[in-house]
């Protein structure tokens, strides 16, 4: 999906998704919230304090006020074709929830086309990344752990779990540590607890 700002489009290919919308894919709840102070991004790039981020679900009812699993994004496109179960919403530079004064949620129509909720940035660096931290050091800051290796293991896993050997107990050792790596993938998860 293209991201078009003014005279500028960068395709986001690691933050697409697809998922289907609530009502039978036409409702989706948005949440919009701001900065609580300056953050700085991967690139260098600062966001100020009150930048507008957004967040979307697809629940039908209205979901929880916080959701701290759930980011926050500085850019995120919503839209396709309602009941086709295969809406493609666009999103990235996540932001820990800790970091966002956050509004309500409120339903609104899915758009059969793109509409950008926000779009605060064009860069790929920020744009793929979750690591943003408090330009003022007295801020309090989320830790954001290198995955890397992580990353690498689970695609080990992913290799094995596919065979048609690993059945029964093996099968269910390869689902608790997927649940163990989505939760490691998480903002705010420490180093530690991803080498662990």
């Amino acid at each position: 999906m293209a991201l078009t700002g003014v005279g500028a489009t960068s395709i986001i290919k690691e933050n697409t998704y697809t998922a289907s919308a609530n009502h039978q894919g036409t409702r989706v709840w948005v949440q919009y919230g701001t900065l609580k102070y300056a953050l700085k991004g991967p690139s260098g790039r600062l966001y100020p304090a009150g930048t507008k981020v957004a967040r979307r679900a697809y629940n039908d009812t209205i979901p929880a006020s916080s959701l701290p699993n759930e980011p926050f994004y500085l850019t995120l496109i919503i839209g396709g074709l309602p009941g086709a179960n295969n809406l493609t919403d666009a999103g990235g530079g996540a932001i820990a929830e800790s970091y966002v004064n956050i509004g309500t949620w409120n339903e609104q129509d899915y758009p059969s086309n793109s509409v950008a909720l926000v779009n605060n940035t064009m860069d790929n660096t920020d744009l793929k990344s979750s690591d943003f931290h408090p330009v003022d050091s007295s801020n309090p800051d989320v830790p954001h752990a290198n995955v890397d290796e992580l990353n690498k293991v689970y695609a080990d896993l992913v290799m094995i779990g596919q065979h048609n050997s690993v059945k029964g107990a093996d099968k269910k050792v390869v689902y608790s540590l997927t649940d163990r790596y989505m939760k490691a993938k998480g903002i705010g998860v420490t180093q530690a607890e991803v080498d662990q």
